[in-house]
């Protein structure tokens, strides 16, 4: 039983594009939390006045987004080349406790500093007993596991639309060699022992640079997840490995795309800013490169 356990929690979960997105993640917590809040009014908030419900839906809203950023902030997802079923559940029931823990302090501030005696119901004078932190637990557990599933469905829904999205472009694109199946692969490096990976050429997305480390971002196999290794080198040297292929275009000092993944360009003359497919963040562009990349976006609108 604890072999079939370790080994469960130790194999690799697929994540979507919300793992790579927070703000976006924090909002869906924050909107899911107000309403489920504002709906139920669990322990003891539907006897509370309208400013005082209001203050604490509130607080507790902010709350969840802030205990699950100081999660994704310490065990810092976006950076682990393996992503397990054991880093997932740690991760969540970290943010879980942290959530928990707020929850009790900012209403022990509210009950006892912040709300006059108007504002609360004469049945309900005092609210933070042991019986109000068990129920906050409850609350806290339930609220935060309902939402992860939520998010989890909806998570791998989106990927998996987006993922024939993708292949739709990729047909689209059949003329481009580096999409074709027999295309050769990418070969990637690091200075450390055993720092090596080997892509297809569609696979990969993008490379950017850390001091003296490199975040490499790049396609599964027959998997639209987005993976990510850190190597040890510089973006010179990697730039040098990567020589051979032409869609591999450094745009910046501290980063190189595959320019046929490029979506969108926008700014101005001085400063801008560039977006790939599925990839979430926006890249910014060196001078000198912005009206090449304004007119490979020009020649794909017309194509």
């Amino acid at each position: 039983m604890k072999k079939y356990i370790y080994s469960f929690l130790k194999e690799d979960i697929p994540r979507g594009h919300l793992s790579y997105n927070p703000t976006k993640t924090s909002l869906y917590i924050f909107t899911i939390v107000f309403y489920l809040l504002s709906f139920f009014q669990p322990f003891g908030l539907s006897t509370l006045e309208s400013i005082p419900l209001i203050i604490l839906t509130t607080g507790y809203s902010i709350i969840s987004v802030l205990g699950y950023s100081l999660a994704i902030t310490l065990f810092k997802p976006f950076y682990r080349p393996k992503w397990t079923r054991f880093h997932e559940f740690l991760t969540y029931n970290t943010a879980f406790i942290f959530i928990w823990a707020y929850i009790n302090t900012y209403s022990y501030f509210c009950f006892n500093f912040l709300f006059t005696q108007q504002w609360l119901d004469l049945k309900n004078e005092i609210i933070i007993s042991e019986d109000f932190y068990l129920k906050t637990l409850y609350y806290t557990l339930g609220t935060g596991y309902f939402i992860y599933i939520i998010l989890r469905i909806y998570d791998i829904s989106f990927s998996y639309l987006n993922k024939n999205k993708y292949d739709v472009s990729n047909n689209e694109l059949k003329k481009i060699s580096f999409l074709k199946k027999t295309a050769p692969t990418i070969t990637l490096t690091g200075k450390n022992k055993n720092e090596s990976i080997t892509m297809d050429k569609a696979s990969f997305v993008c490379i950017i640079s850390k001091g003296h480390y490199v975040n490499i971002y790049y396609f599964c196999k027959n998997s639209f997840n987005l993976k990510q290794e850190i190597f040890r080198n510089s973006l010179k040297n990697i730039e040098l490995q990567l020589l051979p292929f032409s869609f591999a275009y450094r745009c910046h000092n501290s980063f190189i795309i595959n320019i046929n993944l490029l979506k969108s360009v926008y700014g101005n003359s001085y400063k801008s800013y560039a977006r790939i497919e599925h990839f979430p963040k926006k890249i910014p562009i060196s001078q000198n490169k912005i009206s090449f990349m304004k007119n490979v976006i020009k020649e794909k609108n017309k194509s």
